[in-house]
């Protein structure tokens, strides 16, 4: 459990580090055992870019460990199934096969 100075001090400097940053930044830091924490521009909305694919991965990996999906099942990707953002499937021939893992 970090003291009310040790907590005040993380604030500040990671308040200043914010304001020197060039791009958008948001930080929320919570103790996980006690609850306490603060937020920087945590009021602050934020587009999740490709920062969501770090948890949609973990969750897939942890399924996979606990055999509630198998990483070798293959999805056909046909068109309707493409997003704006489905990177190089967009360049891929015909309806490409591609397993979980892939």
């Amino acid at each position: 459990m970090l003291s009310s100075g040790l907590w005040t001090r993380l604030k500040n400097n990671l308040e200043k580090r914010t304001v020197d940053f060039e791009g958008a930044c948001g930080i929320c830091v919570e103790d996980l055992t006690t609850g306490e924490g603060f937020s920087v521009n945590g009021q602050d909305i934020f587009p999740t870019a490709s920062t969501i694919k770090m948890h949609v991965l973990t969750q897939l990996f942890c399924r996979a460990e606990r055999s509630e999906v198998d990483l070798m099942q293959r999805i056909r990707f046909t068109p309707d199934l493409h997003g704006a953002g489905s990177g190089v499937i967009h360049y891929m021939e015909g309806e490409p096969e591609l397993s979980l893992e892939d």
